[in-house]
């Protein structure tokens, strides 16, 4: 009898999903903000190796709802008292004070934002101090939306301030943010515009019984699946702000539980490998990718150290790892968001040269991460991360010719 009920047990935590652990802030998905965990050290490169060059992109920090419109129309719907639960009454007095932080800030990077950039930063030079010198070549870019430019900010002045004291020498990073010539940084395209505006994933909790906590006469509320999301979202933003606020209290967690999964399943049709986006994703990067090639090819034949930095949006972020393809992602069931694109998350390619030939290693969050269908270069072993930069660049071609077919295979289902 034992053993059966042993067997039970440990057959139940292992159809469990692995979603069901995760805290509250995991929850928040693409608000979940950069964990701190210790970085797992580095793969040793193959003897003679030495790194040389990062080429990055990275996400902005943590930050407040992208706009106040957002927080204005959820205090409006708490607007009269007399309509309010008790618990509806006391979530009003939180919202309020949740507004008075966020007014005027809607998108603006928040001081954790600028700090999760300074930690990459230092940890970056700390990672691979032989590219870092004096005299290394160090160039930047962002979106010209403003929390990726003060992203950018954070993330560059702490490598001056490194620099400049471990070399005793002034150094500085050319930073640009012109829209006009840098479309690829942020770029969509009408297609991935199309395929955005048609994805709209149920969520499997309703509303129904979070609007009868918080109103009197719940059914008074015109659009209560838009609140009960709108409220998950500032509850999860808390985080990022961060204010002493806590929200999760008014929900359950199977509710919780159920907009994340939502929210997951959106990014990953529009950004992710789903079937369902005729790899729409893998092409609004292609531009992205270009850019980094082209600049990796240029230090290349220029020689010397240097690092090339991009502060971008997570959208962009998770598209490019569908285009190379890492082993961290899916094609057959909704990635985890707070694990791909967490506020801050990034991508670092790492290259190393022994004088002739040039390997790169890829760092997804700060962790190696490997390429799908792609064999490791030679003389590594087998699971090793780091590649041929010409394997690469072949590997991703094809990836993109496999997405231009499928855009022509597209074409003629439809017609």
């Amino acid at each position: 009898m034992m053993k059966r009920i042993f067997a039970f047990v440990i057959a139940a935590l292992l159809l469990e999903p692995a979603s069901a652990q995760k805290t509250n802030e995991q929850l928040g998905g693409v608000y979940y903000a950069y964990p701190q965990d210790a970085v797992p050290a580095d793969t040793p490169p193959p003897t003679g190796f030495r790194a040389f060059y990062i080429s990055h992109y990275g996400r902005h920090g943590s930050r407040w709802l992208p706009n106040d419109n957002r927080y204005m129309w959820v205090n409006s719907q708490f607007a009269d008292k007399s309509t309010l639960t008790p618990l509806g009454r006391r979530v009003r007095k939180k919202l309020q004070r949740v507004w008075k932080n966020a007014r005027g800030n809607g998108g603006q990077l928040t001081s954790l934002g600028e700090a999760q950039h300074r930690g990459l930063a230092a940890r970056m030079q700390h990672r691979y101090p032989e590219i870092f010198q004096a005299g290394t070549q160090l160039s930047a870019w962002a979106s010209v939306v403003n929390r990726c430019r003060a992203s950018m900010r954070a993330f560059c002045g702490e490598m001056e301030r490194s620099l400049t004291l471990g070399s005793h020498h002034p150094t500085a990073v050319l930073q640009r943010s012109d829209s006009a010539d840098m479309k690829w940084i942020a770029f969509s395209s009408d297609e991935q515009r199309q395929l955005e505006a048609r994805v709209r994933p149920r969520c499997e909790a309703t509303s129904a019984r979070l609007m009868a906590s918080l109103f009197r006469h719940p059914a008074s509320i015109s659009e209560p699946d838009r609140l009960m999301s709108e409220l998950f979202t500032i509850a999860s933003d808390m985080q990022d702000v961060p204010l002493p606020v806590n929200l999760y209290d008014i929900f359950t967690h199977e509710e919780m539980h159920a907009l994340y999964e939502q929210n997951n399943r959106r990014m990953w049709i529009c950004n992710g490998l789903s079937a369902e986006n005729d790899a729409v994703p893998q092409r609004s990067a292609v531009s992205l990718w270009q850019h980094i090639e082209q600049r990796a090819d240029e230090v290349i034949a220029r020689g010397g150290t240097g690092a090339d930095l991009r502060f971008g949006h997570d959208t962009q972020l998770y598209r490019l790892l569908s285009l190379l393809g890492i082993d961290q992602l899916s094609s057959e069931h909704p990635d985890q968001m707070d694990l791909i694109v967490p506020m801050a998350a990034n991508l670092q390619m790492v290259f190393y040269t022994d004088g002739q030939r040039v390997l790169v290693k890829f760092l997804h969050n700060e962790r190696e991460v490997r390429l799908t269908g792609l064999s490791v270069a030679t003389g590594c072993a087998p699971l090793s991360p780091y590649y041929e930069w010409s394997a690469v660049k072949r590997h991703v071609r094809e990836r993109i010719a496999h997405a231009m077919q499928q855009r022509r295979q597209a074409g003629q289902t439809a017609a």
